[in-house]
Parts: C-alpha cells; structure tokens; sequence
C-alpha cells in the first residue's frame, strides 16, 4: 500500500475490514445459535426471499432459506431450540435449480390467502409446527405460523409450503450439500 492514494487505502482497509466482517458472520452461523427472524448478510449471499422452518415434536426440526442474488439459491439450518421460539445454527448451500427457486417463489407470492388464524378454541400437545416467512424489499415481509392442523383457508399456502419442504429435502438428500457449505 506504499503507492497508493490515500483514497486507494481505504478502498483497500473497507475491502479488508468487509472480507473480516463477512468471515465472522460466517462461523457465527456455523457455530451459534440465531433467532430465525436473523438475516445473515455476506458479500454475494444476496437477498433473503423465503424462510420455511418445520419443527416435528419428536425428531429434529430443520429450516429452509431462499435467497436472491441475481441467481437463487437454497441454504438449509438445523434447529436447535423447538422453545417457542425456535433458533437455527448452520448455513449449508443445497444444490438445487435458480429457475425452479424462482418459479417456487412467484407461485407463492401469487397466491390468495384470508389471513384469518385458527380460532376453533383447539389446541394440541404432538405434532408439527411449521413457519413460512416471505421477503420483499423495503422492510416487506409476512410470516405465517400453524400447527399439524391449519386453518382450511391456508391450504393453498400450506400445500405449496408442504411440497417445497418435501423437494428441498429431496435434492438435499439425493445431491448433499456444496463444498461451500458453513456448517
């Protein structure tokens, strides 16, 4: 850095300081619990777009994520507290179609939903309870959160969440997960 400009410098010091930011919030998702509402941030991870958390009462529960960055791209968590609050450590990139996440979204993000929740006075001990959070820009986010059994009105959201999880969990299966992988 002897010839740069002082201008250069801090390019160079920003790039550096960025690179150290972007390395530490990596081994904090590999190694420390986050809550889910959590956003990682790192250079080319992109936009977080979509997030389905599954928490099964009697197996381990695992979470979805579906960013934006030019390409999508599937990143899977494990969760590691089923409190009511559930958290998630690991950030594991899934092989999986950019063209296929896409089309996943604008299918969700297409459909009609009442947003009325379960009022039947029912309640429940076992079972799955599952999350599906969608993200836009500007601050534009909802979640959805229902138990094994949802309101009917929900199903076309349900269902579609219910396939992806199924998919998502296919091709982590069937091709594992990237070498570039965090966890």
């Amino acid at each position: 850095m002897g010839n740069c400009s002082s201008k250069e410098r801090k390019r160079l010091e920003e790039a550096r300081w960025r690179s150290q930011t972007d390395a530490a919030e990596w081994s904090r998702a590999c190694s420390e619990p986050r809550r889910i509402d959590h956003s990682l941030f790192a250079v080319g991870l992109g936009m977080r777009r979509l997030q389905i958390v599954v928490c099964p009462s009697f197996e381990p529960g695992r979470a979805w994520e579906v960013r934006q960055s030019g390409d999508w791209a599937l990143y899977a968590s494990a969760v590691v507290s089923e409190e009511w609050e559930p958290q998630l450590i690991g950030y594991d990139r899934v092989s999986f179609s950019s063209e296929r996440l896409a089309g996943l979204f604008g299918d969700l993000i297409s459909t009609s939903l009442p947003l009325a929740p379960d009022l039947s006075g029912g309640g429940g001990l076992d079972g799955t309870r599952y999350q599906l959070a969608v993200y836009g820009d500007l601050s534009s986010e909802w979640r959805l959160q229902w138990w094994s059994k949802w309101p009917a009105p929900w199903n076309p959201v349900v269902e579609r969440t219910l396939a992806m999880d199924r998919e998502f969990a296919a091709a982590r299966a069937s091709r594992g997960s990237q070498t570039d992988s965090v966890r």
